[in-house]
């Protein structure tokens, strides 16, 4: 059955449509491996959002045991030949789960289509008996399980000492490969956003070699040049901006950073903005509310959720921002931000909200980078974030900082 899907899915019009009704995880990658599409069954099964494995690359959640098979199996299926194979994925809490996969390449298309099933339970099943008391260990996990049974207690005393060389070994593993996926995605970003300033750039450069320089052509062709080369400088600011964040991922420096302070700053630095718009924000904060994080990150996630309010505000009427924080139930710090905008399609635009260069207001200036750095920042930082939103009412970000 596994296998007859994958032959007609990418063939159906609507077959996003179906892969949401199914309890497998569909997916398609690039040729680069990149996510391009995760079904809603990704959260069941390892505990993403859709939007949070799109745009990343496949072998950040292949655990480390299991890379080589997969990319071994995913180059068969590119030369033309469905694949189908086991290995293990890392969920979202570190738990290793056992997937049955079926992949197979349209040259079409230029795309990988893929079907996953959970076979977890089915693999506890086949272990032998004097294996049925271990648990399944989460990969990142340090501190022993509770087991019963003193003997399984002693087997993990002894182990330790080995586990945890491995699990240093499996989390520098995943660093080299997340830093693998980033570089692969940069050189997409570059390939896309680069390419046409520096051909327009190349041409106007030769055509101004032949023009007459007292002439309105050459005015025209040199102002069409440095737009050309400021459209290449934003590009590689950007990168840079992205690059310096994700170096320092892991290594964040942290403080005791008051929420209602920062609050306040990123309202002063944008004063001028808000006051033009007619902007009322309402803030109801805890008070002495504070959060274990990078001062600058917290500034840059609120500065830019402002500045896109203000920026893509309905023109019917007065911009209204409502900002509620609060420690929730499990100790996290929470971040309520609403307003009365102009809002997006989200059913639509869900799998794009995050995702660098992606704008979904064609009449208002921008380069879609705001939104990626807010989700870059809080994934530097651990946090996360959900979004909602509709067109002529708004929108609504709920961040979790821990």
């Amino acid at each position: 059955m596994i296998e007859s899907q994958i032959l007609t899915v990418s063939n159906r019009i609507n077959w996003e449509k179906m892969a949401e009704l199914s309890l497998d995880l569909f997916c398609t990658l690039d040729q680069a491996g990149v996510y391009l599409y995760a079904s809603e069954a990704c959260q069941d099964m390892l505990g993403y959002r859709s939007w949070e494995v799109e745009g990343i690359h496949y072998t950040d959640l292949v655990h480390p045991q299991d890379l080589t098979r997969t990319q071994q199996a995913f180059q068969v299926a590119a030369n033309g030949t469905r694949q189908q194979f086991e290995n293990r994925m890392i969920h979202k809490d570190g738990q290793e789960v056992w997937v049955l996969w079926s992949v197979a390449w349209s040259e079409e298309e230029g795309t990988m289509f893929c079907v996953g099933r959970n076979i977890t339970g089915f693999k506890f099943r086949e272990q032998k008996p004097q294996q049925a008391g271990q648990s399944f260990r989460p990969v990142f996990r340090k501190e022993p399980l509770n087991h019963q049974g003193s003997s399984l207690l002693t087997s993990n005393v002894e182990e330790s000492g080995c586990q945890e060389t491995k699990l240093q070994l499996s989390k520098l593993t995943l660093d080299l490969q997340r830093k693998n996926g980033d570089l692969q995605q940069f050189t997409y970003i570059v390939s896309h956003n680069l390419r046409s300033p520096v051909a327009n750039a190349m041409g106007l450069a030769n055509l101004l070699a032949t023009t007459d320089r007292n002439s309105a052509a050459f005015d025209r062709s040199l102002s069409f040049l440095r737009l050309s080369l400021l459209r290449m400088d934003n590009v590689l600011r950007d990168m840079n901006t992205i690059l310096t964040i994700r170096d320092r991922r892991g290594n964040v420096e942290r403080e005791k950073v008051d929420i209602k302070e920062v609050i306040l700053q990123a309202m002063s630095s944008l004063e001028d903005q808000l006051r033009s718009a007619g902007a009322t924000i309402n803030l109801d904060i805890t008070d002495g509310l504070s959060v274990q994080a990078n001062k600058a990150y917290v500034y840059s996630i609120i500065l830019n959720l402002l500045s896109n309010s203000v920026k893509y505000r309905a023109v019917e009427r007065e911009l209204e921002v409502n900002i509620k924080c609060y420690l929730n139930d499990k100790k996290e710090t929470t971040i309520f931000f609403s307003d009365n905008g102009s809002g997006f399609d989200m059913e639509k635009n869900r799998n794009n909200v995050f995702k660098l260069y992606k704008r979904f207001h064609a009449h208002t200036e921008g380069r879609g980078m705001g939104l990626f750095l807010i989700k870059t920042h809080l994934d530097s930082l651990g946090g996360r974030i959900d979004v909602d939103s509709k067109v002529g009412q708004g929108t609504c970000f709920l961040i979790n900082l821990p």
